[in-house]
């Protein structure tokens, strides 16, 4: 294979286990019209949406699983609860919840 040939190749290896990497830390994990509610490390009252509040969890160590609260049902600003371990999924239209899954 030739030099050019190895680095495009080399390319789109990254490229492809980033993508993987993203689809892995949502796949199952981000459930529209889902609670989980109690076992938080903490509140963060968001600016963001359901996404940006599963990457702040995604970067967190400690968390497990994460809930995006929409405006208006927690005060005016949405809301990111961050977890420390996984509770049950309930059904709620306030929210989208997800999981993360890591390699402990």
């Amino acid at each position: 294979m030739s030099l050019r040939g190895l680095i495009v190749a080399s390319a789109l290896v990254v490229t492809f286990s980033g993508i993987a990497g993203t689809a892995s830390a949502q796949g199952e994990n981000f459930s529209r019209n889902t609670d989980r509610p109690g076992n938080d490390i903490r509140s963060i009252p968001f600016r963001g949406d359901a996404e940006a509040c599963l990457k702040l969890c995604f970067r967190e160590r400690e968390c497990r699983a994460w809930t995006f609260v929409k405006a208006g049902f927690q005060g005016a600003s949405p809301v990111c609860w961050i977890k420390h371990t996984i509770p049950r999924a309930i059904p709620n239209r306030c929210c989208t919840s997800g999981v993360i899954r890591r390699n402990l």
